[in-house]
Protein backbone atom coordinates (compact mmCIF):
# COMPACT_ATOMS: atom_id res chain seq x y z
CA UNK A 1 0.00 0.00 0.00
CA UNK A 2 1.19 3.33 -1.21
CA UNK A 3 1.87 5.99 1.95
CA UNK A 4 -0.64 8.45 1.94
CA UNK A 5 0.39 12.26 1.20
CA UNK A 6 0.17 14.18 4.34
CA UNK A 7 -2.07 16.60 4.52
CA UNK A 8 0.11 19.91 6.17
CA UNK A 9 0.08 23.64 6.49
CA UNK A 10 2.94 25.66 7.18
CA UNK A 11 1.04 26.42 10.44
CA UNK A 12 1.55 22.48 11.49
CA UNK A 13 5.35 23.06 10.72
CA UNK A 14 5.81 26.06 12.47
CA UNK A 15 3.67 25.66 15.43
CA UNK A 16 5.66 22.20 15.93
CA UNK A 17 9.30 23.16 15.39
CA UNK A 18 8.48 27.03 17.87
CA UNK A 19 6.51 26.11 19.74
CA UNK A 20 8.75 25.76 22.83
CA UNK A 21 12.48 27.69 22.68
CA UNK A 22 14.83 28.92 25.13
CA UNK A 23 13.29 32.09 24.76
CA UNK A 24 9.81 31.74 26.12
CA UNK A 25 6.71 29.61 26.29
CA UNK A 26 6.25 30.04 22.10
CA UNK A 27 9.29 31.84 21.09
CA UNK A 28 10.83 30.57 17.72
CA UNK A 29 14.72 30.11 18.28
CA UNK A 30 15.32 28.83 14.77
CA UNK A 31 16.65 25.72 15.96
CA UNK A 32 15.68 22.66 13.85
CA UNK A 33 13.35 19.81 15.92
CA UNK A 34 14.03 16.24 15.41
CA UNK A 35 10.96 14.40 13.58
CA UNK A 36 11.12 11.54 11.45
CA UNK A 37 10.02 12.38 8.02
CA UNK A 38 8.40 9.56 6.66
CA UNK A 39 4.94 9.28 8.16
CA UNK A 40 2.84 6.29 9.80
CA UNK A 41 0.08 5.80 8.48
CA UNK A 42 -2.87 4.51 10.57
CA UNK A 43 -6.40 2.43 9.97
CA UNK A 44 -8.93 3.09 12.88
CA UNK A 45 -7.88 0.90 15.29
CA UNK A 46 -7.53 2.11 18.94
CA UNK A 47 -4.53 0.08 20.11
CA UNK A 48 -2.42 1.08 16.82
CA UNK A 49 -3.13 4.56 16.82
CA UNK A 50 -2.00 4.22 20.83
CA UNK A 51 1.12 2.78 19.81
CA UNK A 52 2.02 4.99 17.02
CA UNK A 53 1.78 8.75 19.15
CA UNK A 54 3.47 6.34 21.55
CA UNK A 55 6.59 6.38 19.21
CA UNK A 56 6.34 9.87 17.98
CA UNK A 57 6.74 11.31 14.26
CA UNK A 58 3.84 11.94 11.50
CA UNK A 59 1.00 9.80 12.22
CA UNK A 60 -1.90 10.23 9.24
CA UNK A 61 -4.76 7.93 8.62
CA UNK A 62 -5.76 6.35 5.65
CA UNK A 63 -9.08 6.55 5.43
CA UNK A 64 -12.67 7.83 7.25
CA UNK A 65 -12.76 6.54 11.11
CA UNK A 66 -15.50 7.13 13.65
CA UNK A 67 -13.92 5.60 16.74
CA UNK A 68 -15.22 4.95 20.10
CA UNK A 69 -12.34 5.16 22.51
CA UNK A 70 -12.11 2.69 25.74
CA UNK A 71 -9.54 4.67 27.38
CA UNK A 72 -8.05 7.69 27.12
CA UNK A 73 -5.29 8.56 24.06
CA UNK A 74 -2.44 9.54 26.13
CA UNK A 75 0.79 11.15 24.34
CA UNK A 76 3.61 11.20 27.09
CA UNK A 77 6.24 10.42 24.36
CA UNK A 78 9.53 12.50 23.89
CA UNK A 79 9.55 12.72 20.36
CA UNK A 80 7.38 15.63 18.49
CA UNK A 81 4.48 14.13 17.42
CA UNK A 82 1.79 14.79 14.66
CA UNK A 83 -1.89 13.29 14.53
CA UNK A 84 -3.53 14.05 11.54
CA UNK A 85 -6.96 13.10 9.87
CA UNK A 86 -4.81 13.56 6.75
CA UNK A 87 -8.10 14.95 4.78
CA UNK A 88 -10.31 11.93 5.95
CA UNK A 89 -13.33 12.44 8.23
CA UNK A 90 -11.92 11.07 11.45
CA UNK A 91 -14.31 10.90 14.73
CA UNK A 92 -12.79 10.09 18.06
CA UNK A 93 -16.18 9.41 20.24
CA UNK A 94 -15.48 8.84 23.90
CA UNK A 95 -18.72 7.62 23.88
CA UNK A 96 -19.32 9.80 27.57
CA UNK A 97 -16.94 7.61 29.56
CA UNK A 98 -14.00 8.44 29.72
CA UNK A 99 -11.67 11.93 28.59
CA UNK A 100 -10.86 11.48 25.01
CA UNK A 101 -7.01 12.34 25.14
CA UNK A 102 -4.33 13.78 27.22
CA UNK A 103 -0.90 15.34 26.51
CA UNK A 104 1.27 14.84 29.83
CA UNK A 105 4.56 16.11 28.03
CA UNK A 106 6.41 16.58 24.44
CA UNK A 107 5.24 18.67 21.40
CA UNK A 108 1.81 17.45 20.09
CA UNK A 109 -0.04 18.81 16.73
CA UNK A 110 -3.27 17.49 16.01
CA UNK A 111 -4.71 18.31 13.03
CA UNK A 112 -8.34 17.83 10.97
CA UNK A 113 -10.37 15.78 13.16
CA UNK A 114 -13.19 16.15 15.71
CA UNK A 115 -13.39 14.87 19.56
CA UNK A 116 -16.66 14.47 21.02
CA UNK A 117 -18.30 12.67 24.05
CA UNK A 118 -15.36 12.91 26.39
CA UNK A 119 -16.42 13.26 30.09
CA UNK A 120 -14.01 13.61 33.02
CA UNK A 121 -15.59 13.37 36.66
CA UNK A 122 -14.22 14.69 40.12
CA UNK A 123 -15.06 12.04 42.86
CA UNK A 124 -17.34 13.10 45.41
CA UNK A 125 -16.04 14.49 48.43
CA UNK A 126 -16.39 11.95 51.64
CA UNK A 127 -19.34 12.72 54.53
CA UNK A 128 -18.15 13.88 57.76
CA UNK A 129 -18.84 11.52 60.76
CA UNK A 130 -21.23 11.59 62.65
CA UNK A 131 -20.06 12.78 66.69
CA UNK A 132 -20.46 10.43 69.09
CA UNK A 133 -23.10 10.68 71.88
CA UNK A 134 -22.28 11.61 75.32
CA UNK A 135 -22.18 9.22 78.18
CA UNK A 136 -24.69 10.22 81.03
CA UNK A 137 -23.91 11.15 84.35
CA UNK A 138 -23.50 8.91 87.69
CA UNK A 139 -26.05 9.44 90.38
CA UNK A 140 -24.97 11.96 92.38
CA UNK A 141 -23.04 13.79 89.72
CA UNK A 142 -20.30 10.81 90.04
CA UNK A 143 -18.52 10.13 87.28
CA UNK A 144 -19.37 13.55 85.44
CA UNK A 145 -21.48 13.17 82.19
CA UNK A 146 -19.02 12.92 79.01
CA UNK A 147 -19.92 15.75 76.32
CA UNK A 148 -20.99 14.37 72.99
CA UNK A 149 -18.83 14.83 70.16
CA UNK A 150 -19.54 17.60 67.37
CA UNK A 151 -20.06 16.38 63.53
CA UNK A 152 -17.21 15.92 61.13
CA UNK A 153 -16.62 18.25 58.41
CA UNK A 154 -17.45 16.98 54.43
CA UNK A 155 -14.78 16.79 52.27
CA UNK A 156 -14.57 19.25 49.47
CA UNK A 157 -15.28 17.36 45.88
CA UNK A 158 -12.50 16.75 43.55
CA UNK A 159 -12.13 18.78 40.81
CA UNK A 160 -12.81 17.75 36.85
CA UNK A 161 -10.53 19.13 34.15
CA UNK A 162 -10.53 18.66 30.02
CA UNK A 163 -13.79 16.28 29.26
CA UNK A 164 -11.95 16.30 25.93
CA UNK A 165 -8.47 17.11 26.22
CA UNK A 166 -6.11 17.52 29.34
CA UNK A 167 -2.95 19.35 29.16
CA UNK A 168 -0.21 19.29 31.99
CA UNK A 169 2.35 21.60 32.65
CA UNK A 170 5.38 21.60 30.08
CA UNK A 171 3.54 20.10 27.63
CA UNK A 172 2.92 21.91 24.15
CA UNK A 173 0.33 21.40 21.98
CA UNK A 174 -0.92 23.09 18.52
CA UNK A 175 -4.45 22.20 17.24
CA UNK A 176 -5.12 23.05 13.61
CA UNK A 177 -8.80 22.78 12.88
CA UNK A 178 -9.90 20.59 15.17
CA UNK A 179 -13.55 19.97 16.34
CA UNK A 180 -14.76 19.50 20.07
CA UNK A 181 -18.31 18.63 20.39
CA UNK A 182 -20.40 18.06 23.52
CA UNK A 183 -17.21 17.13 25.79
CA UNK A 184 -18.01 17.50 29.71
CA UNK A 185 -16.19 18.37 33.06
CA UNK A 186 -17.99 17.44 36.20
CA UNK A 187 -16.95 18.41 39.44
CA UNK A 188 -17.23 16.18 42.63
CA UNK A 189 -20.20 16.87 44.96
CA UNK A 190 -19.32 17.88 48.52
CA UNK A 191 -19.25 15.88 51.30
CA UNK A 192 -22.06 16.02 53.78
CA UNK A 193 -21.86 16.85 57.00
CA UNK A 194 -21.91 15.24 60.26
CA UNK A 195 -24.87 14.99 62.85
CA UNK A 196 -23.84 15.99 65.98
CA UNK A 197 -23.87 13.22 68.53
CA UNK A 198 -26.43 13.31 71.72
CA UNK A 199 -25.96 15.40 74.44
CA UNK A 200 -25.73 13.20 77.66
CA UNK A 201 -28.32 12.76 80.32
CA UNK A 202 -27.53 14.30 83.90
CA UNK A 203 -26.83 11.96 86.73
CA UNK A 204 -30.04 11.27 89.19
CA UNK A 205 -30.33 12.42 93.14
CA UNK A 206 -30.87 9.10 94.82
CA UNK A 207 -30.17 10.59 98.98
CA UNK A 208 -30.27 13.49 100.57
CA UNK A 209 -27.29 15.39 99.54
CA UNK A 210 -26.83 13.75 96.13
CA UNK A 211 -26.12 16.54 93.70
CA UNK A 212 -29.00 16.36 90.68
CA UNK A 213 -27.16 15.90 87.13
CA UNK A 214 -27.96 18.89 84.10
CA UNK A 215 -28.13 17.35 80.81
CA UNK A 216 -25.14 18.89 78.73
CA UNK A 217 -25.65 19.95 75.46
CA UNK A 218 -25.88 18.33 71.95
CA UNK A 219 -23.10 18.11 69.57
CA UNK A 220 -22.79 20.88 66.99
CA UNK A 221 -23.06 19.16 63.01
CA UNK A 222 -20.57 19.59 60.70
CA UNK A 223 -20.05 22.07 57.71
CA UNK A 224 -21.00 20.19 54.05
CA UNK A 225 -18.24 20.65 51.99
CA UNK A 226 -17.62 22.69 49.09
CA UNK A 227 -18.24 21.11 45.64
CA UNK A 228 -15.71 20.86 43.15
CA UNK A 229 -15.21 22.80 40.55
CA UNK A 230 -15.37 21.64 37.28
CA UNK A 231 -13.59 23.31 34.48
CA UNK A 232 -12.88 23.15 30.54
CA UNK A 233 -15.23 20.76 29.18
CA UNK A 234 -13.13 20.54 26.00
CA UNK A 235 -9.97 21.60 27.27
CA UNK A 236 -8.21 21.79 30.35
CA UNK A 237 -4.05 23.62 29.38
CA UNK A 238 -2.12 24.15 32.05
CA UNK A 239 1.21 23.78 29.92
CA UNK A 240 1.09 25.87 26.14
CA UNK A 241 -1.86 26.10 23.56
CA UNK A 242 -2.36 27.23 20.40
CA UNK A 243 -5.97 26.80 18.66
CA UNK A 244 -5.87 27.30 15.04
CA UNK A 245 -9.90 27.56 13.92
CA UNK A 246 -12.45 24.49 14.54
CA UNK A 247 -15.35 24.71 15.90
CA UNK A 248 -16.24 24.46 19.62
CA UNK A 249 -19.89 23.30 20.52
CA UNK A 250 -22.35 21.84 22.85
CA UNK A 251 -19.47 21.56 25.54
CA UNK A 252 -19.98 21.59 29.15
CA UNK A 253 -17.81 22.50 32.19
CA UNK A 254 -20.44 21.78 35.56
CA UNK A 255 -19.58 22.38 39.33
CA UNK A 256 -20.27 19.95 41.95
CA UNK A 257 -22.79 20.89 44.28
CA UNK A 258 -22.03 21.55 48.07
CA UNK A 259 -23.22 19.15 50.91
CA UNK A 260 -25.69 19.46 53.56
CA UNK A 261 -24.59 20.79 56.67
CA UNK A 262 -25.40 18.36 60.09
CA UNK A 263 -27.97 18.56 62.01
CA UNK A 264 -27.43 19.22 65.33
CA UNK A 265 -27.41 16.56 68.57
CA UNK A 266 -30.59 16.62 70.72
CA UNK A 267 -30.16 18.09 74.35
CA UNK A 268 -29.27 16.00 77.04
CA UNK A 269 -31.98 15.37 79.26
CA UNK A 270 -32.21 16.64 82.74
CA UNK A 271 -31.20 14.53 85.73
CA UNK A 272 -33.80 13.19 88.68
CA UNK A 273 -34.81 13.85 91.67
CA UNK A 274 -35.97 10.33 93.10
CA UNK A 275 -34.44 10.12 96.63
CA UNK A 276 -36.99 8.24 98.73
CA UNK A 277 -37.86 11.07 101.35
CA UNK A 278 -36.24 13.90 103.05
CA UNK A 279 -35.16 15.39 99.53
CA UNK A 280 -37.52 18.48 99.15
CA UNK A 281 -36.99 21.91 97.67
CA UNK A 282 -34.35 20.06 95.39
CA UNK A 283 -34.82 20.48 91.82
CA UNK A 284 -34.36 18.08 89.05
CA UNK A 285 -31.53 18.93 86.27
CA UNK A 286 -32.18 21.08 83.83
CA UNK A 287 -32.36 19.40 80.00
CA UNK A 288 -29.35 20.65 77.96
CA UNK A 289 -29.46 22.91 74.80
CA UNK A 290 -29.52 21.10 71.13
CA UNK A 291 -26.53 21.11 69.48
CA UNK A 292 -26.40 24.05 66.29
CA UNK A 293 -27.04 22.68 62.61
CA UNK A 294 -24.07 23.48 60.62
CA UNK A 295 -23.90 25.52 57.18
CA UNK A 296 -24.18 23.98 54.01
CA UNK A 297 -21.17 23.12 51.44
CA UNK A 298 -20.95 26.23 48.72
CA UNK A 299 -21.31 25.09 45.38
CA UNK A 300 -18.14 24.63 43.37
CA UNK A 301 -17.57 27.59 40.46
CA UNK A 302 -17.23 26.80 37.42
CA UNK A 303 -14.72 28.00 34.51
CA UNK A 304 -14.55 27.91 30.78
CA UNK A 305 -17.40 25.64 29.18
CA UNK A 306 -15.22 24.64 26.13
CA UNK A 307 -11.76 26.08 27.20
CA UNK A 308 -9.83 26.83 30.67
CA UNK A 309 -6.57 27.70 30.49
CA UNK A 310 -3.89 28.37 33.30
CA UNK A 311 -0.82 28.10 30.85
CA UNK A 312 0.01 29.83 27.94
CA UNK A 313 -2.99 30.03 25.37
CA UNK A 314 -3.25 31.37 21.65
CA UNK A 315 -6.80 30.90 20.01
CA UNK A 316 -7.29 32.57 16.47
CA UNK A 317 -10.51 32.19 14.24
CA UNK A 318 -12.51 29.47 16.26
CA UNK A 319 -16.04 29.63 16.77
CA UNK A 320 -18.13 28.53 19.83
CA UNK A 321 -21.35 27.72 20.03
CA UNK A 322 -23.98 26.78 22.87
CA UNK A 323 -21.08 25.81 25.03
CA UNK A 324 -21.87 26.43 28.94
CA UNK A 325 -20.35 27.33 32.22
CA UNK A 326 -22.47 26.24 35.13
CA UNK A 327 -21.84 26.47 38.85
CA UNK A 328 -22.82 24.49 41.36
CA UNK A 329 -25.99 24.41 43.44
CA UNK A 330 -25.32 24.72 47.52
CA UNK A 331 -26.09 22.05 50.24
CA UNK A 332 -28.59 22.89 52.88
CA UNK A 333 -27.94 24.12 56.20
CA UNK A 334 -28.41 21.52 58.90
CA UNK A 335 -31.15 21.67 61.63
CA UNK A 336 -30.74 22.66 64.89
CA UNK A 337 -30.84 19.82 68.00
CA UNK A 338 -34.05 19.60 69.97
CA UNK A 339 -33.43 21.15 73.50
CA UNK A 340 -33.53 17.94 76.23
CA UNK A 341 -36.26 17.30 78.92
CA UNK A 342 -35.99 18.73 82.36
CA UNK A 343 -35.60 15.74 84.89
CA UNK A 344 -38.66 15.34 87.17
CA UNK A 345 -38.55 15.59 90.75
CA UNK A 346 -40.64 14.34 93.77
CA UNK A 347 -40.56 17.66 95.35
CA UNK A 348 -43.61 19.82 94.34
CA UNK A 349 -41.63 23.36 94.63
CA UNK A 350 -38.81 23.16 92.82
CA UNK A 351 -38.97 23.46 88.69
CA UNK A 352 -36.30 22.41 86.09
CA UNK A 353 -35.43 24.09 82.83
CA UNK A 354 -36.17 22.52 78.88
CA UNK A 355 -33.16 22.93 77.23
CA UNK A 356 -33.46 25.62 74.13
CA UNK A 357 -33.11 24.34 70.60
CA UNK A 358 -30.14 24.74 68.62
CA UNK A 359 -29.43 27.63 65.44
CA UNK A 360 -29.92 26.16 62.38
CA UNK A 361 -27.26 25.76 59.90
CA UNK A 362 -26.96 28.75 57.19
CA UNK A 363 -27.43 27.70 53.51
CA UNK A 364 -24.34 27.37 51.37
CA UNK A 365 -23.77 30.31 48.84
CA UNK A 366 -24.21 28.87 45.42
CA UNK A 367 -21.39 28.50 42.72
CA UNK A 368 -20.89 30.68 40.25
CA UNK A 369 -19.72 30.74 36.42
CA UNK A 370 -17.36 32.69 34.18
CA UNK A 371 -16.63 32.42 30.88
CA UNK A 372 -19.04 30.07 28.75
CA UNK A 373 -16.84 29.50 26.09
CA UNK A 374 -12.95 30.18 27.56
CA UNK A 375 -12.44 30.74 31.27
CA UNK A 376 -9.24 31.73 32.72
CA UNK A 377 -8.28 32.27 36.44
CA UNK A 378 -8.60 35.87 37.55
CA UNK A 379 -5.37 37.97 36.80
CA UNK A 380 -4.21 35.34 34.33
CA UNK A 381 -2.54 37.95 31.58
CA UNK A 382 -0.84 34.73 29.22
CA UNK A 383 -3.78 34.67 26.83
CA UNK A 384 -5.11 35.70 23.43
CA UNK A 385 -8.28 35.36 21.39
CA UNK A 386 -8.23 36.47 18.14
CA UNK A 387 -10.81 36.62 15.28
CA UNK A 388 -13.26 34.63 16.93
CA UNK A 389 -17.07 33.49 16.52
CA UNK A 390 -19.43 32.86 19.53
CA UNK A 391 -23.18 31.56 19.13
CA UNK A 392 -25.24 30.61 21.99
CA UNK A 393 -22.66 30.21 24.63
CA UNK A 394 -23.86 30.87 28.31
CA UNK A 395 -22.68 31.30 31.99
CA UNK A 396 -25.15 29.58 34.77
CA UNK A 397 -24.74 30.44 38.75
CA UNK A 398 -25.38 27.49 41.17
CA UNK A 399 -29.63 27.41 41.59
CA UNK A 400 -30.13 29.12 44.90
CA UNK A 401 -34.23 28.58 45.77
CA UNK A 402 -35.93 32.33 46.17
CA UNK A 403 -38.25 30.64 48.64
CA UNK A 404 -36.64 29.58 52.20
CA UNK A 405 -39.81 29.64 54.31
CA UNK A 406 -40.25 25.53 53.65
CA UNK A 407 -36.68 25.08 54.23
CA UNK A 408 -35.84 23.36 50.21
CA UNK A 409 -33.00 21.90 49.46
CA UNK A 410 -30.58 24.69 49.21
CA UNK A 411 -31.86 26.61 51.81
CA UNK A 412 -31.07 27.60 55.72
CA UNK A 413 -31.53 24.87 58.24
CA UNK A 414 -34.32 25.50 61.02
CA UNK A 415 -33.88 26.07 64.15
CA UNK A 416 -34.19 23.09 66.77
CA UNK A 417 -37.46 22.82 69.13
CA UNK A 418 -38.00 22.36 72.99
CA UNK A 419 -39.77 19.80 74.29
CA UNK A 420 -44.02 20.74 74.93
CA UNK A 421 -42.70 24.28 73.62
CA UNK A 422 -41.60 24.94 77.18
CA UNK A 423 -38.18 26.53 76.13
CA UNK A 424 -37.02 28.52 73.37
CA UNK A 425 -36.74 27.60 69.92
CA UNK A 426 -33.11 28.14 68.06
CA UNK A 427 -33.38 30.30 65.40
CA UNK A 428 -33.19 29.61 61.65
CA UNK A 429 -29.74 29.94 59.57
CA UNK A 430 -29.01 32.71 57.00
CA UNK A 431 -29.74 31.99 53.36
CA UNK A 432 -26.36 31.30 51.14
CA UNK A 433 -25.57 34.41 48.43
CA UNK A 434 -25.67 33.88 44.82
CA UNK A 435 -22.34 33.10 43.00
CA UNK A 436 -20.77 35.45 40.77
CA UNK A 437 -21.85 34.94 37.30
CA UNK A 438 -19.44 36.44 34.01
CA UNK A 439 -19.19 36.46 30.37
CA UNK A 440 -20.73 34.70 28.80
CA UNK A 441 -18.54 33.87 25.57
CA UNK A 442 -15.03 35.02 27.01
CA UNK A 443 -13.32 36.43 30.12
CA UNK A 444 -10.65 37.27 27.47
CA UNK A 445 -11.04 40.48 25.76
CA UNK A 446 -10.87 39.79 21.73
CA UNK A 447 -7.48 40.82 20.84
CA UNK A 448 -6.54 42.14 17.44
CA UNK A 449 -2.10 41.24 17.22
CA UNK A 450 0.10 43.97 15.68
CA UNK A 451 2.99 43.04 13.94
CA UNK A 452 6.68 43.43 15.67
CA UNK A 453 9.37 45.96 14.91
CA UNK A 454 12.81 46.48 16.16
CA UNK A 455 12.46 49.27 17.84
CA UNK A 456 16.66 49.68 18.01
CA UNK A 457 17.76 52.27 15.27
CA UNK A 458 21.50 52.35 16.28
CA UNK A 459 24.29 50.32 17.76
CA UNK A 460 26.82 51.91 20.02
CA UNK A 461 30.24 52.31 19.29
CA UNK A 462 32.95 49.69 20.41
CA UNK A 463 36.66 49.91 21.26
CA UNK A 464 39.18 46.99 19.95
CA UNK A 465 40.07 45.02 23.49
CA UNK A 466 37.62 46.88 25.76
CA UNK A 467 34.30 45.24 26.91
CA UNK A 468 31.26 45.96 24.94
CA UNK A 469 27.67 44.99 25.44
CA UNK A 470 24.40 46.10 23.46
CA UNK A 471 21.08 45.07 23.63
CA UNK A 472 18.16 44.88 20.69
CA UNK A 473 15.06 45.35 21.87
CA UNK A 474 11.30 44.86 19.75
CA UNK A 475 7.99 46.09 20.06
CA UNK A 476 4.12 44.72 19.05
CA UNK A 477 3.48 41.35 18.36
CA UNK A 478 3.63 38.52 21.26
CA UNK A 479 6.76 38.36 23.47
CA UNK A 480 8.33 36.90 24.46
CA UNK A 481 10.96 37.65 21.32
CA UNK A 482 13.66 35.73 19.57
CA UNK A 483 16.79 37.19 18.12
CA UNK A 484 19.12 35.93 14.94
CA UNK A 485 21.96 38.50 14.64
CA UNK A 486 24.57 37.79 12.38
CA UNK A 487 27.34 39.44 10.40
CA UNK A 488 29.22 41.05 13.83
CA UNK A 489 32.69 42.07 13.80
CA UNK A 490 35.02 39.85 15.11
CA UNK A 491 35.30 38.94 18.81
CA UNK A 492 31.65 39.56 19.30
CA UNK A 493 28.27 37.17 19.62
CA UNK A 494 24.88 37.22 20.04
CA UNK A 495 22.44 35.43 22.05
CA UNK A 496 18.71 34.72 21.21
CA UNK A 497 17.23 37.37 24.11
CA UNK A 498 19.06 40.19 21.61
CA UNK A 499 22.17 40.98 23.36
CA UNK A 500 25.10 41.45 21.61
CA UNK A 501 28.46 41.09 23.75
CA UNK A 502 32.26 40.48 23.91
CA UNK A 503 35.60 42.25 23.17
CA UNK A 504 36.34 43.35 19.45
CA UNK A 505 39.53 42.45 18.01
CA UNK A 506 39.68 44.29 15.03
CA UNK A 507 38.81 48.14 14.01
CA UNK A 508 35.96 48.92 11.30
CA UNK A 509 32.56 48.80 10.60
CA UNK A 510 30.37 46.36 10.02
CA UNK A 511 26.32 45.66 8.91
CA UNK A 512 25.05 43.69 11.06
CA UNK A 513 21.65 41.96 10.08
CA UNK A 514 19.48 41.38 12.60
CA UNK A 515 15.70 39.16 12.71
CA UNK A 516 13.27 39.21 15.56
CA UNK A 517 10.54 36.96 15.91
CA UNK A 518 7.68 37.00 18.37
CA UNK A 519 5.62 34.31 19.48
CA UNK A 520 2.37 34.52 18.18
CA UNK A 521 3.37 30.80 15.91
CA UNK A 522 0.30 31.72 13.72
CA UNK A 523 3.05 31.89 12.16
CA UNK A 524 5.22 34.47 13.92
CA UNK A 525 5.40 38.37 13.32
CA UNK A 526 8.80 38.72 12.29
CA UNK A 527 10.92 42.32 11.55
CA UNK A 528 13.95 42.42 9.63
CA UNK A 529 16.72 44.96 9.60
CA UNK A 530 20.73 45.81 9.31
CA UNK A 531 22.11 48.56 11.54
CA UNK A 532 26.15 49.63 11.26
CA UNK A 533 28.17 48.94 14.16
CA UNK A 534 31.55 50.39 14.20
CA UNK A 535 34.80 49.60 16.44
CA UNK A 536 37.20 52.03 16.96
Amino acid sequence: MPVPRIRRSAVITIGVAALVGAGGPLAASGASTSIPTKPVAVSCNEAAIQQAVHKGGDVVFTSNCTLTLTSTLVFSGTTPVTLDGNGHNVLLDAGGTVRAVSVTKGKVTIAHLTIENGLVSGGSGANGSDGAAGTAGGSGGSPAPVPPGDGGAGATGHSALGGGLNISSGAAVVLNRVGFTDNEAVGGNGGNGGAGGAGAAGGDSTSLGNLVGEGTAGGDGGRGGDGGTGSGGAIANAGHLIVIGGAFSGNTARSGNGGQGGDGGVGGDGGDNICAGGCDHVAAGDGGVGGDGASGGAGGDSYGGAIYSTGYLLVDGSSFSSDAAVGGDPGSGGNGGEGGSPGTSSSSDTTAVVGNGGDGGDGGNSGGAQGGAVGLPYGHGKSYVTSPSFTNDSVTGGNLPSDCTTFVTGCFGSGGTTPGGAGTDGDPGDPGQLGHVAKPDSVISTTTLSTVTLTTKKLAKAKVGKKYKAVVKAAGGIAPYSYKISSLPKGLAATSTGVIHGKPTKKGTKTVSITVTDAQAIPPSTHKTKLKLTVK
